[in-house]
């Protein structure tokens, strides 16, 4: 039987953050527990439609996350220990990011190399806040949940710093710099540029290598694992549920964004339908009637600017993006957390 690996969230990350998240998720030990993931390879991210889906081994991360449980439950003081680590570290991070100035090649690899020594502190309080509330109802973890809170946009910011200095570094291939491994940056050994191409278009990227994405099905005879899909498609759909994050109801047409290339193509009074929002969405949100999530709740990023802006939005709904097409007419009741198809652009 091969091993189900389940999706679990959708980002457009550059290359050089799928080799951090890989190699500190997949591949290190933690400072709660000296082993490495027993599950392998844990963890398969495969671009697709301008956009990063992850597939994990559910009983990997379940692994994972209760190891760090148990040594929580077991250190009282490992908590504190976390705040401490997260707050020392995020510091000198924040400070980068906020002066919005890109790096140059060696300052950038010098803040990879930083963050990724980190990283599982970050690890350690986003697994704490995902876990499930009855694994720990007998911890405190208020502390934490605000720091995560008030620091919700830091992946997606990393990513942004991380494109915005490759793009000064190699401004030959500014449009495909973020296709770029740590490697190549190091090295500066760049492929040619259609190479770079043909990565924006898709990639399997699994156990610390990067494959062409039409070598999934040969990815998964070779670590016997599947990837489950998501849903099966049902013809003719015309109601989408999801969680209501912001109330209103507006009628629009549907624009797909599902990565950085969609938002210059955003027109004034669409519905944003995406995977989960960045901040770098911004301008395209500021245009949108009302925003659409396959992910997310009531405090993720698209809910937050819907109600900054004052906008109807919909979070959680799992299959927006794979039912609804660019131009398909939608109503979006945000009282209820209902998207009506009323016409296909197709």
């Amino acid at each position: 039987m091969n091993k189900v690996y389940k999706k679990v969230f959708s980002r457009d990350f550059c290359i050089p953050w799928l080799q951090i998240w890989y190699k500190n998720e997949a591949g290190n030990t933690r400072p709660w527990n000296d082993k490495t993931n027993p599950s392998f390879p844990y963890l398969v991210l495969i671009r697709k439609n301008d956009t990063v889906e992850s597939y994990y081994d559910m009983s990997g991360l379940d692994w994972s996350r209760n190891s760090l449980i148990q040594k929580v439950k077991n250190d009282n003081s490992f908590v504190d220990k976390i705040i401490f680590e997260v707050n020392k570290s995020i510091q000198p991070i924040n400070k980068i990011i906020n002066s919005s100035e890109p790096l140059d090649k060696e300052k950038l690899l010098e803040f990879i190399g930083y963050f990724s020594s980190v990283y599982y502190w970050f690890l350690a309080m986003w697994e704490l806040c995902e876990s499930d509330e009855e694994e720990t109802e007998s911890i405190d973890i208020s502390a934490i949940g605000k720091i995560k809170s008030q620091n919700i946009s830091l992946t997606d910011d990393i990513d942004s710093l991380i494109r915005r200095s490759l793009s000064n570094i190699f401004p030959k291939i500014k449009n495909y710099s973020h296709m770029l491994t740590i490697e190549e940056i190091k090295s500066d050994n760049i492929p040619d540029i259609s190479i770079l191409k043909e990565r924006d278009t898709g990639f399997v990227f699994t156990d610390n290598k990067l494959f062409e994405s039409d070598k999934l099905d040969e990815i998964e005879n070779f670590y016997n694992i599947k990837l489950e899909e998501n849903i099966n498609f049902i013809k003719n759909i015309s109601l989408i549920k999801g969680r209501p994050a912001c109330s209103g109801i507006v009628m629009g047409k549907v624009r797909l964004v599902m990565g950085y290339k969609n938002i210059s193509s955003f027109q004034q009074g669409e519905v944003l339908v995406s995977p989960m929002t960045m901040p770098d969405f911004a301008p395209a949100m500021e245009k949108a009637c009302a925003f659409i999530t396959d992910e997310g709740g009531i405090t993720c990023h698209a809910a937050i600017l819907a109600r900054e802006f004052g906008k109807p939005c919909i979070t959680g709904t799992i299959i927006a993006t794979q039912i609804l097409n660019n131009g398909d007419l939608v109503e979006v009741n945000a009282n209820t957390g209902e998207i009506k198809i009323l016409e296909r652009s197709l």
